[in-house]
């Protein structure tokens, strides 16, 4: 294989799918800090796709019963909190019982036996059907649930009891099993001494359970006494009837008749269980069945009936001395994930108790998908998960207590969702922040067991690793492997660096030769219309010529002087200053639109005076606003309605005597203010309205004159490209093919909002809804100044108290924290500050505004900057469309003067503005 040549990677992959979901019962338990009964609580097999489908199952609720229902279980649970004490006593008797009903079934088996060998079978004494005892009179309601019999009950109980002392039961009764049976005559004076060995062993055995019984009661007196009479009533009738049983078919009987009065009193003590499995009691069964097959009958008459009594005690007193609740209760106080093999013993031991639902206890829930454990019950210790279930929940540890969270989330698919394809001897490519040989990645998807093949569906072509040597590195190392410290010779500062030579020393590169434009000529556009003070003053640029318009070299001329009302000239006597507004050139005009085409491209509010102010006050800096600037009647004045400022007394030098005045202005509309030029055959139409008289005069003086505002001639003047013949085709057939030439520009916005005066705050006024812009500008002037006054300029920003600003934008409002300003203190550094920040001027020794802090404070250039753009920097980079809405928010130390405020906002956006093959325009909406 070649360097740069391209292989098939891969085609296609077979893989076994074998991951398990949840396909047996899991289980966790809860334990309790008083050491009471743990419940085990059986997660269920499913197969499981969904937390919520997890969630379900885990918080699951029992079904409501009906209020008889309910009524019964909260009288058995009563009945069962006053009886717990009582049925370990209980068990052992039960287990008595059941041990003595096999007894008989095992020589009943034998007597059958020798009948059948031809033995003569021994004398019985005859049973007369007046011995058998009367039926106990059932004392119970007419009709009562259906409950399980005393036999089944008996094996039941016998269970839970011989599993545990399942070691010492079968090694008393295999004893006695395993007698020899030498005297056959005997047998019958036999069995009576072991059938009264049982009674007396059971007598004395219950005395013994009784006196326990009574000793634990903590019911009342009359409550105590009427049970433990039940209890003693059933027993004695049960005792005096075993007495004359002979055998085990009539043993069955009288179980059969005391069925109705022992289950009942069973079934309470039971908390009607009715799944507890008999897979002891089966035990007991195959023991005894295993000794007879390998003839082990033993002569139970050879065991007398003291030691036959000698094991029951001892059986009993295991049973009531070996108790591992109290071991369980201390370990439960001290429990870790270390001890959980000691706690799963003792929990065997104590037999766990089963529930269908545990969202009465234990409150589960999600988060970012992970599981989080609530205790509804402050008794609650912890909950132990086995560990399949553990694993399959997302939990590390098996001990969980209130409040902790899963390590990982649900495991659906065995760990194994995704399965990535890697190959070694293709080039690595760039995935994420690293690069990999990795081919592709597939998605684990199937059953359990399926054999899945995957074929793709495009085949990837990567290049083969490069087999040569891109570069050497050379290392000198001692012989404990420590570089060596040598010296270099003349190295470059960073392998990255290229070498290049001086301009000085460049012999060859020659600048290149423009061959695009073949001339370029300035245009005079009278206005279209009849000149009207008030205006509209209309102007077409361009009438569908072939030549291309230079929009940056666009100016509109002014030439215009000041007389007393009428027109009457005003007297060389009037000693009275009077003077056109700052920056009167833009001033003159209130607002400018744009068609082209007949479609409307630019049109802003009623505020243009105001946008031309702030760029040419915040934007250039002290050379230009006395030089380039001063033609559109631009002065920088030191303090601003004040009769001594220079710039004001330069601007009345300039009109005093009735002298006509001629000012341009740089027309500063979006199109304008790009490098690129206007498509030929475009008809541009620009309209301009003017101001008021009062807006545009500045009497400091408040002479009582009414000035007026002539404007003796007005006109545009344009730049136009020709290019060549050559060029325009190219750029024409480019047009058609790319159906759009665009214009990327800076969109300036100006908005204005009014304050009523008493105020000490300004509430949220939403002043942009479409576009998030770049940076925002604003100030404070009087209502009375922003609506015209001849005593007062309309560019007069002065503090008036303010307190704090507010920018609210997506979800953050800017500056962080409020500013608590004091102008009056000079306490107003830091919108100083911010305000050069915005505009780049902080640490910039090229371009300065030559607005000083002294300004700022008081003399009338009070003015907010604050930039919303992530890098803070003036660029030709476009920022990420954030569509929001952006309000303003204002408080104030002092109440706003009488007659209102009005704030000026400044805003930049970014826009795009095409120009399709047939000369429409099309724009993107910024606000």
């Amino acid at each position: 294989m070649e360097k740069d040549k391209w292989v098939v990677a891969a085609t296609d992959i077979i893989y076994p799918y074998s991951y398990k979901n949840v396909n047996k019962i899991l289980k966790f338990f809860i334990h309790f800090k008083d050491g009471r009964q743990p419940l085990c609580y059986n997660f269920p097999a499913n197969q499981y796709n969904t937390n919520q489908q997890v969630l379900s199952v885990l918080n699951a609720r029992s079904r409501k019963r009906r209020d008889v229902q309910k009524a019964v279980d909260e009288n058995l649970a009563k009945q069962m909190a006053e009886e717990l004490s009582r049925r370990e006593e209980l068990e052992t008797l039960v287990f008595i019982l059941t041990l003595a009903l096999e007894f008989y079934k095992i020589e009943n088996s034998k007597n059958n036996e020798e009948n059948s060998s031809g033995q003569q079978p021994r004398d019985q004494p005859e049973q007369q059907p007046e011995q058998q005892p009367e039926q106990q009179p059932a004392q119970q309601p007419e009709q009562q649930p259906k409950v399980v019999t005393v036999d089944e009950q008996m094996d039941v109980e016998a269970t839970n009891f011989h599993e545990e002392n399942k070691v010492e039961i079968p090694e008393k009764v295999s004893k006695r099993e395993h007698v020899k049976d030498n005297n056959l005559e005997d047998k019958a004076n036999s069995e009576k001494e072991f059938q009264n060995a049982i009674v007396e062993a059971m007598k004395d055995s219950f005395d013994k359970q009784l006196s326990r019984l009574f000793e634990m009661q903590t019911l009342k007196t009359d409550e105590r006494n009427q049970v433990l009479e039940q209890i003693l009533t059933n027993q004695t009738t049960f005792l005096e009837t075993f007495k004359r049983v002979e055998s085990s078919e009539m043993l069955e009987k009288v179980l059969e008749q005391l069925n109705e009065n022992q289950v009942k009193m069973l079934n309470a003590l039971t908390d009607k269980s009715n799944s507890i499995g008999d897979s002891i009691a089966k035990s007991i069964e195959d023991l005894l069945k295993k000794q007879q097959t390998n003839n082990a009958l033993t002569d139970k008459s050879s065991v007398s009936g003291d030691l036959f009594e000698k094991s029951i005690e001892e059986v009993l007193q295991k049973q009531l001395t070996n108790n591992p609740k109290e071991e369980y209760k201390s370990l439960i106080q001290e429990m870790d994930e270390s001890r959980l093999a000691e706690l799963s013993s003792l929990r065997e031991l104590i037999h766990s108790k089963t529930v269908s639902f545990s969202s009465d206890l234990v409150q589960f829930s999600l988060k970012n998908d992970i599981l989080k454990v609530s205790f509804t019950n402050q008794d609650i210790a912890f909950l132990e998960f086995d560990k399949d279930c553990a694993y399959f929940l997302g939990f590390h540890n098996s001990i969980v207590r209130n409040g902790d969270s899963a390590s990982n989330s649900i495991d659906f698919f065995g760990n194994i969702s995704t399965l990535y394809v890697y190959c070694d001897t293709v080039d690595q490519s760039i995935v994420g922040n690293s690069k990999t040989s990795r081919l592709t990645v597939v998605s684990c998807k199937g059953k359990f067991g399926e054999m899945i093949q995957h074929t793709f569906p495009v085949p990837r072509y990567l290049p083969l690793m490069n087999g040569n040597v891109d570069s050497i590195k050379i290392s000198i190392l001692d012989e404990f492997g420590v570089p060596v410290n040598f010296t270099w010779g003349s190295t470059g500062l960073d392998p990255k660096s290229q070498d290049v030579i001086i301009d000085d020393l460049d012999f060859t590169t020659i600048p290149g030769t423009q061959t695009a434009v073949v001339s370029s000529r300035d245009k005079i556009i009278p206005l279209h219309n009849a000149f009207l003070k008030n205006g509209p003053w209309e102007f077409i640029l361009t009438g569908n010529s072939r030549n291309y318009l230079n929009l940056k070299k666009t100016w509109i001329v002014f030439t215009f002087k000041i007389t007393g009302e009428g027109g009457v000239p005003i007297p060389d006597s009037d000693k009275k200053l009077y003077a056109p507004i700052n920056n009167i050139a833009h001033s003159i005009v209130k607002n400018f639109t744009v068609h082209i085409n007949s479609q409307l491209v630019y049109h802003n509010s009623m505020n243009y005076a105001y946008k031309s102010y702030f760029e040419n006050l915040l934007m250039y800096s002290k050379e230009q606003k006395n030089s380039t600037l001063s033609v559109s009647g631009y002065t920088h004045e030191d303090t601003i309605d004040h009769k001594d400022s220079h710039g004001y007394i330069s601007r009345y030098k300039w009109v005093k005597d009735g002298k006509s005045l001629q000012v341009a202005a740089n027309i500063s509309i979006d199109l304008t203010n790009q490098p690129r030029v206007l498509l030929n055959n475009c008809n541009m139409k620009l309209t301009a309205y003017p101001n008021s008289d009062s807006f545009l005069i500045d009497n400091y003086e408040n002479s009582g004159v009414k000035y007026e505002f002539h404007i003796e001639d007005v006109h545009c003047r344009v730049n136009e490209l020709e290019l060549a013949d050559g060029l325009a085709n190219e750029i024409e057939a480019a047009l058609i093919e790319h159906k759009l030439f665009q214009y990327p520009l800076i969109s300036s916005q100006v908005r204005s909002f009014y304050i009523s005066e008493g105020r000490n705050d300004a509430p949220a006024n939403t002043l942009f809804t479409s576009k998030m812009p770049r940076r925002i500008f604003m100030g404070l002037v009087s209502a009375a100044a922003y609506s015209g006054d001849y005593n007062l300029s309309p560019f007069n920003f002065k503090p008036f108290g303010i307190r704090d600003v507010h920018i609210d934008f997506c979800g953050v409002t800017l500056p962080g924290r409020p500013m608590n300003l004091d102008f009056s203190k000079g306490k107003c550094v830091e919108p100083y500050l911010m305000l050069q920040e915005a505009l780049g001027h902080y640490r910039n020794n090229t371009t300065c505004n030559s607005l000083s802090f002294d300004q700022f404070k008081g003399k009338g250039y009070t003015i907010f900057g604050f930039e919303l753009s992530p890098v803070a920097k003036d660029t030709s980079l476009f920022e990420l469309v954030r569509p929001n809405n952006v309000s303003i928010r204002l408080n104030f130390n002092d109440l706003t003067p009488a007659g209102g405020l009005y704030c000026i906002v400044y805003a930049e956006f970014d826009q795009l503005v095409g120009v399709d093959y047939q000369r429409n325009p099309i724009i993107d909406t910024t606000v």
